[in-house]
């Protein structure tokens, strides 16, 4: 079983386990800032180092912003990243309708 798909097994068999971390290429762009890289871009994310620190960073992360697992700090990444990603779909937030000014 690869990394990605191991860590992702025990993200959702246990959600209170705080050590897996599911880093792919959504989560990947999301942490650098660049939504614009097309998915078959190389990200080196076959590297255990290379994985290792996007596992770090998620759970520093999720921590810091009082997330209670890192099931939630993953989870709020995916969408931030999905909602400012440029695409042909369209994906709105829940709150896109709000007057936020």
């Amino acid at each position: 079983m690869g990394i990605e798909t191991g860590n992702f097994f025990r993200n959702i068999h246990d959600l209170d386990d705080p050590h897996p971390v599911t880093a792919n290429v959504h989560m990947h762009d999301g942490v650098i800032g660049r939504g614009d890289l097309e998915h078959k871009t190389p990200r080196g994310l076959g590297s255990q180092g290379r994985y290792d620190l996007f596992r770090t960073i998620v759970r520093d992360a999720s921590e810091r912003t009082g997330m209670k697992t890192v099931n939630q700090g993953q989870g709020t990444a995916w969408v931030v990243h999905k909602a400012t990603k440029p695409s042909r779909n369209s994906f709105r937030m829940p709150y896109d309708d709000l007057n936020w000014a």
